[in-house]
């Protein structure tokens, strides 16, 4: 017996080898008949690559650190004691690292393999490269500080191979990017010329998805982007920030002014973001929740998911003689007859204003037995009856469709009724860097001195505008559910999409009063709702500014223990310990130790206190104010 396994395992290796060498013979053609990639198709692998915000990065950077760290979201079931501790993160830098190699190899042709005027129509192509590495490195060097860029991913095109490239820090970091996008602007905005001729400049076309090989729009993102790190020197070189902006305002490549320059990424019908679903990604908090609806802010409907209790439900609840939280329960109009409480509709503001509901963020909240009933014992919405439980969410969950496609749905309904479903397979639509963050991020600017053509307030106005479109653009592109009319709907819900009256007034409420202090505090808020769907720039700005602002009227910062005030919240993701068999130990021992970095160390007290380079002068949180 034993011999058969043998012998029928040999004749499936030699049917196999036999299969390999027809199915693969083409690839093992000779050097001289192989293809190399064309500069097209390394630029688009370097953007298929570019995508920082994969599964490991909401499963653990987002969801349990950014965006309860910035009190936009509570985990579900209450914030716990540990919430400041670090457990498992992704590290963000080595994002960086597989589209620099893509982006070298293009530079490595370009320079040193093709001849001056075989080159010279790719030039705009070689440009728009730099906006991607930049973007990459900053989201790399925003928690960590000091990291190789300028000699990495390298090695394949140095004699000697560069394997140990150096550390730059965040401030030398800051110049080469400025310089990189600079470069990009000038060759963007300039005729290619090689021994006086000038030559047209080929486009990657439709394999450029995010602008078509529109090189206005990649000079624009250019421009716009020198913004995200100005404002990252406010407070450790306030004037080379405000002649950023300057130089941002006259630039002729123009900056990103509107939804069509927004950077919104999508490589195909079958990328979903991240793949296994995310299952708490977080309650919204109460005061950020609470101001959106208070305000009729659509963003609130696009950002949150619609909570469970629909008139259906919540009649299901009275049904049952279940209580049903009292925050929802104080906008609802209902009767009461012999056999019980009736629903008959929905107090103003209505629909869907009354179902967004935050939590709180005390990690204390949960120990008071009336607010644990109503925010987060999950025994209290349930409902049973013969056949089935049904679990119903009280709260906002941060809307897991913005940012993962293919995710299914199921519409609240009573125990007993048929499950209806949103299950189409749709792919993800989010955006990377906008025309929004651009006008609110020249509005501070302005506030701060920078001599712009805009006043701070028409910045402001414009970057509301741009958000809330750009919000509703998304949800639509993603399709996610009440955004338009659909089979699951209670009979008494409305859609969520925005409607044509709804940007005017929201501009109105939300104008800039006061002096220059409450003005920036203005900004800063919105900056904040803006940047709530991009977790790291949240957390940049948070971080930064110190708003939102103890105390404030607008979004108030909380304390996270009532118990303690000292209770610290880290400003930055630990560093590893050094291998002593680390290549590049020393050379990262040295960057670290310039900075005043401890490796290894990951105690929420440490990583409050170290701070990196663009950090170091900014207020505690909740402390901002200039």
């Amino acid at each position: 017996m034993k011999e058969f396994i043998i012998y029928t395992a040999f004749l499936l290796l030699i049917m196999l080898a036999g299969g390999c060498r027809n199915d693969f013979g083409e690839l093992n053609a000779p050097p001289d008949k192989i293809t190399e990639p064309q500069l097209n198709q390394l630029f688009t692998e370097a953007l298929v690559q570019m995508y920082p915000h994969d599964y490991m990065e909401w499963f653990y950077n987002y969801s349990q650190y950014y965006l309860p760290w910035s009190q936009a979201t509570v985990a579900v079931g209450g914030n716990r004691a540990d919430m400041n501790m670090v457990g498992d993160w992704s590290p963000q830098e080595n994002k960086l690292f597989g589209p620099k190699l893509q982006i070298e190899e293009i530079r490595y042709r370009l320079n040193e393999v093709y001849t001056p005027e075989q080159a010279a129509p790719y030039q705009y192509l070689k440009a728009i490269c730099n906006p991607i590495l930049v973007y990459l490195g900053l989201y790399g060097t925003d928690s960590y500080g000091s990291m190789a860029y300028s000699e990495a991913s390298k090695s394949p095109y140095t004699s000697p191979r560069i394997i140990t490239p150096k550390y730059e820090s965040q401030q030398e970091l800051f110049d080469v990017w400025l310089r990189e996008l600079d470069e990009t602007i000038y060759a963007l905005t300039h005729p290619v010329t090689v021994g006086g001729k000038e030559y047209q400049q080929l486009s990657p076309g439709r394999q450029d998805f995010i602008y078509g090989g529109d090189y206005a729009k990649w000079a624009r993102l250019a421009n716009s982007l020198k913004l995200r790190i100005a404002v990252r020197m406010i407070y450790s070189d306030l004037g080379r920030a405000l002649e950023i902006a300057k130089e941002v305002a006259k630039s002729p490549a123009g900056i990103m002014d509107g939804l069509e320059y927004d950077f919104i990424y999508n490589r195909g019908s079958d990328f979903n973001g991240f793949g296994n679903p995310v299952e708490n990604l977080g309650i919204g908090s109460q005061s950020l929740i609470g101001f959106l609806v208070k305000n009729k802010d659509p963003r609130v409907r696009f950002l949150f998911a619609k909570n469970d209790f629909n008139s259906g439900v919540i009649q299901a609840f009275f049904d049952a003689g279940r209580e049903v939280p009292g925050y929802i329960l104080d906008q609802v109009e209902y009767t009461e007859e012999m056999d019980g409480k009736h629903f008959t509709g929905w107090k103003f503001p209505g629909e869907p204003w009354v179902r967004y509901y935050g939590a709180p963020v005390d990690i204390q909240a949960g120990k008071d037995p009336a607010v644990n009933a109503a925010y987060f014992n999950r025994e209290n919405f349930k409902l049973t009856n013969s056949e089935r439980t049904k679990n119903y969410q009280p709260l906002s969950l941060y809307n897991e469709e913005m940012v993962r496609g293919g995710s299914t749905y199921t519409f609240p309904s009573a125990p007993g009724n048929v499950a209806i479903q949103d299950n189409l397979s749709q792919p993800l639509y989010t955006a990377l860097f906008s025309s929004a963050e651009t006008a609110l991020y020249l509005a501070e600017l302005s506030l701060l001195g920078a001599q712009l053509p805009m006043s701070a307030e028409g910045y402001y106005r414009q970057g509301i505008e741009l958000s809330v479109k750009l919000y509703d653009r998304l949800a639509m592109l993603n399709k996610i559910p009440y955004y338009r009319q659909h089979d699951g709907f209670d009979p008494l819900d409305e859609t969520i999409a925005l409607k044509t009256d709804e940007i005017a007034p929201l501009i109105e409420k939300y104008s800039l009063t006061g002096n220059n202090g409450n003005k920036l505090e203005q900004v800063f808020i919105q900056q904040y709702i803006h940047l709530l769907g991009l977790p790291n720039e949240l957390m940049v700005t948070v971080r930064r500014s110190g708003y939102p602002r103890r105390g404030s009227a607008l979004i108030g910062w909380e304390a996270f223990d009532s118990s303690d005030s000292s209770y610290p919240i880290p400003r930055r993701l630990p560093i590893s310990s050094l291998n002593a068999t680390d290549q590049m130990r020393d050379i990262k021992q040295a960057s670290y130790r310039r900075q005043n970095l401890t490796p290894g160390a990951n105690t929420p007290r440490t990583l409050a206190d170290e701070r990196l380079y663009y950090d170091l002068y900014a207020p505690a949180y909740g402390m901002g104010g200039h």
